[in-house]
């Protein structure tokens, strides 16, 4: 069973890099795999392109792609 995190004030900063192409991390997933555990970091771009495989082994999430967009208004204005 995994547990979704969502925070107001993001936790990942920019030290937190993606570890499939170095870009700024959004995403923190902690999987289980077999005897095995660890941290994986995504860019907002590689976790939609690799969430389906990687669900199935999640602990934990922790995703704040919400900050990509949290300065566009309801009316699709930009602050």
């Amino acid at each position: 069973m995994s547990v979704q995190v969502e925070s107001v004030e993001p936790a990942l900063n920019h030290s937190h890099r993606c570890d499939r192409c170095g870009s700024r991390a959004y995403v923190l997933a902690i999987i289980v795999w077999g005897k095995n555990d660890g941290e994986l970091y995504f860019c907002a771009h590689h976790w939609n392109q690799h969430q389906e495989a990687i669900r199935p082994m999640l602990a934990a999430l922790l995703d704040e792609r919400h900050v990509l967009t949290r300065h566009i208004q309801d009316d699709g204005h930009f602050e």
